[in-house]
């Protein structure tokens, strides 16, 4: 099933069923506290909303047939009654966000990467027959970043493409050493703003990346580019 096809009362069952049951393996999936809370204001507030829509639906009819009975009177001559009224139930915290399709088909799918992800949290989790039409585990396995570099002022840009992942983690070599994490860069490009080494000497700079998604790497190393800097 797509998750964007599933009915409202289901999704917020989805969502309810998430933040119950997450907490047990959080910790295993890679999932935060945070996002458990937000998974939390995210399920009372739909539940809200779709109560109060249907609710305003149904009341809307009750005052339109009052009103059509005043107006015009009833086939039957029956009586007013009294004017039907409505108040509304409060509103929960509002701590929900925009786009929560989108925000937990991404959890979802992070929860499907992991290595510690079995059939048995899918079904748990009601998530195990669940598409979110994003990326297969396949597919997050098989990304690689390609890199291209260039000189901008005599610092290198490390261009990259960010697809579906969150950002890539770039690994640095100098002079046939050894590589070393250079940084975490969520937007591609990354400007390496290093230390030039000393006037009129020039080293040979490599660098190789890795994606990441929630908080995790995936995919393939790319493959390795490098360029002179001069100092």
């Amino acid at each position: 099933m797509q998750l964007s096809k599933l009915i409202e009362d289901t999704f917020v069952k989805l969502l309810i069923t998430l933040f119950e049951k997450l907490p047990a393996v959080a910790v295993l999936l890679g999932i935060t506290t945070e996002e458990i809370k937000q998974l939390g204001q995210d399920a009372a507030l739909m539940q809200y909303v779709i109560n109060g829509q249907k609710s305003i639906q149904d009341h809307a009819q009750q005052w339109t047939a009052y009103k059509n009975n005043l107006r015009y009177g009833n086939k039957n001559n029956q009586p007013l009654g009294v004017a039907p009224s409505w108040t509304p139930a409060a509103a929960p915290e509002n701590g929900g966000l925009p786009n929560i399709a989108d925000r937990v088909g991404k959890m979802i799918q992070q929860i499907k990467a992991s290595k510690n992800y079995t059939d048995a949290i899918g079904q748990n989790l009601g998530i195990a027959t669940l598409n979110t039409g994003g990326v297969s585990k396949a597919d997050l396995d098989a990304m690689k970043p390609v890199l291209k570099v260039h000189l901008v002022a005599g610092q290198p840009i490390v261009e990259w493409k960010k697809g579906d992942a969150d950002g890539v983690e770039i690994h640095k070599s100098v002079e046939l050493g050894a590589f070393h994490f250079l940084e975490m860069d969520l937007r591609p490009h990354f400007a390496d703003k290093s230390p030039l080494p000393p006037a009129g000497k020039s080293e040979v700079w490599k660098y190789k990346a890795i994606y990441r998604l929630r908080d995790e790497r995936i995919g393939q190393w790319s493959d390795e580019v490098s360029i002179s800097v001069l100092g």
